[in-house]
C-alpha cells in the first residue's frame, strides 16, 4: 500500500512538471565531488569533477529523454554521422565510417588528410538562450517543450564537497548540467548544425568529439582547403561558446 501511494504521488508529480512546464527547484541542485584521476595530487586539474543529482530527478529526465530522443530519431533530425549518444551506434560504428572514407580517397588515388578534435569542457559552455533558439527554430520544439526545458537548465546551484568540507552554493549561469539524462541529447542538437559551416571535408562526430576528413588530388589544394574548413570551425566556435583542441 505506502508503495503504491509513493509510486501514484511520484507520478503526480512528474505530470504536473510537464503540464506546468516547469522542473522542480529542489532537483536542480548538483553535489560535486572531485575524483582523482593521476600525476600530482594538489593539481587541481588532475581530478575529474563528479556531478551528483537528486535520484528522483533521473525519474523525470528519464521519460524526457525518451520522448525527445523518439521525436528526433522518428523524424531524422541529427545529422547522421553524428554517432554518440544514440540508438545503435557506436564508436564501433564512427571509426567505420571514417575508415571508408580513408579507403574511398586512397583507392581515387586522392591526398587524405584527417583532423581529430575535441572540444573542451563542452558541456559547461553551451549558452542556455542559443541552445533553447535551435531546438525551437532547427527542430521544431514546440513552445511547451522549450519552455520545459528552459527551466530544466536554468537556475541550477551546486557546490563541491571534499572529505568532511563543503563550498558555498553557487549559481550556475550556463551549461547543461553533468550527470544528468537529458544532457547528452540536448548537447547533440546544440552541435547539430556544426556540418553545414564546413566547405570541404566531411565531419564525423561522436558526442563532443569531432573529425575531419579532407582529400584532394594535391598536398597543396589539400591543405589550403582543411585552413579553410578550419577556419570556418574556429568561427563556429566562436559564436556557439565552444572551444576546441
Amino acid at each position: 500500500m505506502a508503495q503504491a501511494f509513493v509510486t501514484l504521488h511520484m507520478m503526480n508529480i512528474i505530470n504536473l512538471s510537464f503540464s506546468e512546464n516547469t522542473f522542480p527547484t529542489c532537483w536542480k541542485h548538483a553535489k560535486i565531488k572531485p575524483l582523482y584521476k593521476s600525476a600530482d595530487h594538489k593539481v587541481v586539474s588532475n581530478y575529474r569533477p563528479i556531478s551528483i543529482l537528486p535520484n528522483l530527478s533521473k525519474f523525470v529526465e528519464i521519460i524526457a529523454n525518451r520522448q525527445i530522443i523518439r521525436y528526433i530519431e522518428s523524424n531524422k533530425l541529427l545529422y547522421s554521422h553524428q554517432f554518440g549518444f544514440r540508438p545503435k551506434m557506436n564508436t564501433a560504428a564512427a571509426v567505420v565510417d571514417l575508415l571508408d572514407d580513408i579507403y574511398f580517397a586512397i583507392d581515387k588515388n586522392l591526398v587524405v588528410a584527417v583532423v581529430f578534435l575535441d572540444f573542451s569542457k563542452a558541456f559547461d559552455t553551451v549558452p542556455h538562450g542559443r541552445l533553447l533558439r535551435k531546438l525551437a527554430c532547427h527542430f521544431n520544439f514546440s513552445d511547451a517543450s522549450v519552455d520545459w526545458i528552459g527551466s530544466f537548465l536554468t537556475n541550477r546551484l551546486c557546490h563541491t564537497e571534499v572529505d568532511n568540507f563543503a563550498s558555498r552554493k553557487s549559481h550556475n549561469r550556463r551549461g547543461i548540467p553533468q550527470g544528468s539524462i537529458l544532457s547528452p541529447i540536448l548537447f547533440n542538437t546544440y552541435i547539430n548544425d556544426i556540418h553545414h559551416h564546413i566547405n570541404f571535408s566531411k565531419v564525423v562526430c561522436y558526442a563532443d568529439n569531432t573529425t575531419l576528413i579532407c582529400s584532394s588530388s594535391s598536398i597543396g589544394s589539400l591543405v589550403d582547403c582543411l585552413n579553410e574548413d578550419l577556419a570556418s570551425l574556429s568561427n563556429y566556435c566562436k559564436i556557439n561558446k565552444l572551444k576546441a583542441t
